[in-house]
Formats: structure tokens, sequence, C-alpha cells
């Protein structure tokens, strides 16, 4: 079995709703996101999945998050935008896309230096 991750970025600021209603100050994030995928084999150029078409993947999925309050954001509305809640959604929106090739094993989304989430879904 050979697990594959890729690692992208983005810079989004966020401002959560905490416990007795209180919300933080709105705050930016420098966030990187880590996805890995699984394959029992390789392909004819001795390729798992390509890192360039995760790369790609990753690129395309937060691009749009890139520069964003992300409670503004469709996809968070009414929501915290949560490391864990940006894990999901991004795991959600790279899911089935190498179907065939190999298997979404977990994203991780880091929010500040050494605050990490991993969801595999």
């Amino acid at each position: 079995m050979f697990i594959v991750t890729v690692e992208g970025g983005f810079s989004a600021s966020h401002a959560l709703l905490m416990c007795g209603g209180v919300r933080e100050r709105r705050h930016n994030h420098e966030w990187r996101v880590r996805a890995g995928f699984s394959a029992e084999k390789l392909d004819e150029q001795g390729l798992a999945v390509d890192f360039l078409d995760i790369k790609r993947a990753i690129e395309e999925i937060t691009g749009p998050l890139g520069g964003r309050e992300l409670e503004s954001m469709a996809c968070f509305a009414g929501k915290n935008a949560s490391a864990e809640r940006v894990a999901v959604y991004i795991y959600e929106q790279i899911a089935g896309r190498f179907a065939g090739r190999a298997n979404l094993e977990y994203v991780e989304v880091m929010e500040a230096e050494g605050c990490w989430v991993k969801y595999d879904g």
C-alpha cells in the first residue's frame, strides 16, 4: 500500500462564535492543507497518483477561499468556519476526484502553527 500526501495552503480570515455567544475578533491565518491518498499499485509510469494532480485539486478547492472572510461564504453560512469544518469542506470537495486511481484517506488542516485537524470522512 502506498500513501501519497500533498500539501498546499491559502490565506483567509475567520471570527468564530464562541461559547456564551461571544464572537472572537476577526483574524487571518495562513492555512495549510494536506490530502493523503492511498493506492494498492503503481500505474505504468510508476506512480501511485501524480503529486501534481493532487496539488492542482487542492489549489482548485482552496483558491476560492483565499483572501476571504470564511463565514461570509455560502459553504460556511450560519456556521463557524473552524479548522474542523474547513477540513470537512475540503475533504468533501476532493473526495471522488481520483476514483479508480487512488482513495482519499484524509485531509489535514493547520489553522495556526502546530495546530492541525485531521478528517478521514
